[in-house]
């Protein structure tokens, strides 16, 4: 395991479309600290569908954030996602670990989308199903051999290691609800809904176990560019619109608005819809998956996070579309920063962002089991792929 390696520094590193981002944590006596958290632009096209096309180019980005941000440690953990890396949970047949692993690589295809021998396939058990002695809990992990590979490339040509690849579900629960020093979010139903450039995750939690995580064709840049058709202006000037005017308000409260930012709502007033939509589906599915004759299961909350959570009002607007409180994600709620490194001003601004990667960056820490937190770490995720010194 990464834990066994002792106290040494992790840098972890999150690949996404737009974007790269790193974080270091250091483990302090008082609990996990947040030692670097930088961000760098990537060309555009150099990831898609999870999958990094230009290695060179975002190879190069990430040596230079970790210069900038005088990262010497070659260890990295990182993780892929998109709709090319699936996390499902099953029930199989209750056997040994190594045996269960076999098994699993067989049974992907029942699963997965795309082919299984193109595939990394992993799995983990989380223990015996509740009411079959014979069958265990199980959740699979399948991601595109191409995207897995790619990042390992493309971390190895920015002169770094990388110890594991991890699914990006999981490290987002692993900062949202495992790294949550709030005793309460281990007795919560949650939706985390992490809305990045090219795509939206939602990953369904019940009491700090995951339930399922489920990738959606719509982005902040499916935004940006119903500003930009709707303004005629090109795609970088609809972003700052987005950015500096634009809000997530009902169609009935534009009337308030300026001129200009009346036509940027109206805009994006479709995707909003279709975000809605699609988070209404994902609180139907956990009522009827967990309700029972007794009694009706219900959604506690949901949070959001990713680029795309930084619209203005869109906790708001989504709160009265679902029925549900909806909270945006503030890592400095919970993890302490090292402000002698940054200013603590870049993760207000920031912080929705870095959810995965601070995530990743919380990792060892878990694994040690350095600090308590909310839920129980040893349900946290499943390894894609381990470097050899992990093992």
């Amino acid at each position: 395991m990464l834990g066994s390696r002792g106290k040494g520094e992790y840098v972890a590193v999150d690949i996404g479309a737009e974007s790269v981002k790193i974080a270091v944590v250091r483990a302090e006596a008082h609990g996990p600290v947040l030692a670097t958290a930088a961000t760098a632009s990537v060309p555009e096209g150099a990831v898609q569908d999870g999958a990094v096309t230009d290695q060179f180019e975002v190879a190069a980005v990430i040596r230079d954030l970790l210069l900038a941000q005088g990262v010497s440690t070659r260890d990295c953990i990182s993780a892929v996602g998109g709709p090319r890396v699936v996390v499902r949970p099953a029930r199989f047949p209750a056997m040994a670990p190594g045996r269960m692993k076999r098994f699993v690589q067989y049974e992907a295809q029942r699963y997965i989308p795309f082919p299984s021998e193109d595939s990394v396939i992993e799995c983990q058990t989380l223990g015996p199903v509740a009411d079959s002695e014979s069958e265990e809990e199980v959740v699979l992990v399948a991601a595109h051999r191409e995207v897995v590979e790619s990042h390992v490339t493309t971390l190895e040509m920015a002169n770094l290691e990388p110890l594991i690849i991890d699914a990006e579900p999981f490290a987002v629960m692993r900062s949202v609800v495992y790294g949550n020093r709030d005793p309460g979010i281990a007795d919560k139903n949650v939706i985390i809904v992490r809305i990045g450039s090219s795509f939206t995750e939602m990953i369904l939690v019940r009491r700090g176990d995951f339930v399922l995580s489920r990738t959606i064709s719509l982005g902040g840049r499916d935004f940006t560019h119903a500003v930009a058709q709707a303004l005629n202006v090109s795609e970088e000037e609809a972003r700052q619109l987005k950015e500096e005017r634009g809000a997530a308000v009902p169609a009935a409260e534009a009337e308030k608005l300026t001129e200009q930012e009346r036509r940027i709502a109206q805009a994006m007033f479709p995707a909003l819809e279709e975000l809605s939509k699609e988070a209404r589906r994902s609180i139907n599915y956990f009522v009827t998956q967990f309700s029972t004759e007794t009694a009706t299961a219900q959604v506690d909350q949901v949070i959001l996070c990713g680029g795309g959570a930084r619209l203005r009002e869109l906790p708001r607007y989504l709160s009265e579309a679902l029925a549900c409180p909806v909270d945006l994600f503030d890592p400095l709620t919970y993890l302490p920063i090292d402000c002698s490194r940054f200013d603590p001003q870049y993760l207000t601004v920031n912080g929705p962002a870095m959810v995965a990667v601070l995530g990743l960056a919380l990792t060892p820490l878990f694994q040690r089991r350095a600090f308590p937190f909310a839920t129980d770490p040893s349900r946290f995720g499943v390894v894609v792929r381990a470097g050899a010194e992990a093992a």
